[in-house]
């Protein structure tokens, strides 16, 4: 970047004053049309990419990166946005997380010619830039923990065969999910869910600053505007403003805006009420979040001082985000232990009084009755429900509920292969 584009981006702020990060938005992947809710939650996460390690490694304050996860349906853009960001900020990396683990996500220790190595991978080799997880909710539960330091602290430590190393891995992520299919979710069109179907451990879920529903408009207004403005960029030549948002990004990343006085109070107040009326919405992150948001959109706007207005601007985005949760606490937090939940229901409802019943036909039984625990332990929306995908040997999901139930003091069992579950008499008297 030369002075003259320094210029150019100052210029181009000020012209737009306080709607900049609009039309910032507006330039964000032309050939993707809308979702400018998870186009605006790309930018904020990329200008806050960075090192912050100065800031976690001596506890002097809190980390500035936000990370932000794409929460929907198949087929909504989740992952052109990712491919979008990740071209947008320099050593940044896109990975598909189908078949990845925690492990092959940040380092691993590996044995060549008698000798251990350590191998760094993607988070790590990403740092002070952004790394895109797709299809983040495929990761092993077990698994994803090994993001947990990466996320919050921008370092881990691996102690393997003899080699201990702190790694520093200031990352921003960015992360796309489907989310699990419910049938007490009638119309996933309308943008609402259930914190239960995002297949995410909540210690991750809860690092994630921001988290956006990813849905299509269905109105007939929103589906015909759409054919005309698709029809459009298929005739015409679309533009494209990489080059300008990469250098603008850049720019705004080197930024650090100090919070007004006056601010606090609105900051204040608003968590309050927020943590008051919404306890599940996450711990005391939450008010990080926010200060983030702020500093972030101020960042957008090329400002040195967070004022009133962008405060404003951060609280409406993230009211905007969390009003697409529905209260989720009358199901669990995590998807296996609702499968659980729904297969030890069964079996208590069903099984009583000495029978007996595989642990197969269990699988087969809950995932009839629900569609989460279809869509969580087969990955599948379709009708027809293949009892081979829902044996312990192949099915690393099938084993996390097996792992729960055999764990439960009701539940003994009968017979180990075929592995057979029956409901105590205690659990009947009591």
């Amino acid at each position: 970047m030369n002075d003259l584009d320094k210029q150019a981006i100052k210029r181009f702020a000020n012209m737009f004053d306080e709607s900049v990060v609009s039309k910032l938005v507006d330039m964000y992947d032309r050939n993707i049309i809308g979702l400018d809710t998870a186009k605006k939650g790309m930018l904020l996460s990329l200008v806050s990419s960075g090192d912050d390690s100065s800031n976690t490694s001596v506890n002097r304050g809190t980390r500035t990166r936000i990370h932000c996860l794409l929460v929907g349906n198949p087929g909504v853009a989740k992952s052109s946005l990712l491919k979008k960001a990740v071209k947008l900020v320099s050593n940044s990396r896109y990975e598909s997380a189908q078949h990845a683990s925690g492990r092959s996500l940040t380092a691993i220790v590996d044995k060549e010619n008698e000798h251990y190595c350590l191998r760094l991978d993607p988070v790590p080799l990403s740092k002070k830039s952004v790394c895109a997880l797709n299809e983040f909710g495929n990761i092993p539960f077990e698994e994803q923990k090994y993001l947990l330091d990466v996320m919050e602290e921008g370092e881990f430590t691996i102690n393997k065969y003899g080699i201990n190393s702190n790694i520093l891995s200031p990352t921003t992520i960015v992360a796309s999910t489907n989310i699990l299919n419910s049938s007490y979710d009638p119309n996933p069109s309308k943008g609402t869910i259930h914190l239960a179907q995002i297949p995410c451990i909540p210690p991750v879920r809860d690092r994630f600053d921001l988290i956006i529903v990813v849905s299509e408009e269905t109105s007939d207004d929103a589906l015909l505007d759409y054919v005309d403005r698709k029809l459009k960029i298929l005739s015409e030549c679309s533009p494209n403003y990489d080059c300008f948002l990469q250098k603008y990004i850049q720019y705004a990343r080197e930024i650090e805006p100090e919070l007004d006085p006056k601010c606090t109070d609105q900051i204040k107040y608003y968590y309050s009420a927020l943590k008051k009326s919404n306890p599940e919405l996450g711990s005391n992150r939450v008010l990080e979040t926010i200060i983030r948001l702020c500093k972030a959109t101020a960042k957008l706007k090329l400002k040195q001082i967070v004022d009133e207005r962008d405060v404003t601007e951060a609280i409406e985005f993230y009211n905007l985000l969390i009003s697409k949760y529905v209260d989720g606490s009358n199901v669990p937090t995590e998807p296996d232990k609702y499968a659980y939940e729904k297969c030890f229901k069964i079996l208590k409802g069903r099984y009583l009084k000495n029978s007996e019943v595989r642990f197969e036909d269990l699988l087969y039984e809950a995932c009839e009755d629900d569609g989460v625990v279809k869509a969580y332990l087969l990955n599948s929306r379709a009708n027809i429900i293949d009892r081979n995908k829902l044996k312990i040997d192949t099915n690393h999901k099938a084993r996390q509920v097996k792992d729960l139930l055999i764990s439960n003091q009701f539940v003994r069992i009968v017979k180990k292969k075929p592995l057979t579950l029956q409901i105590e008499w205690a659990m009947h008297d009591q």
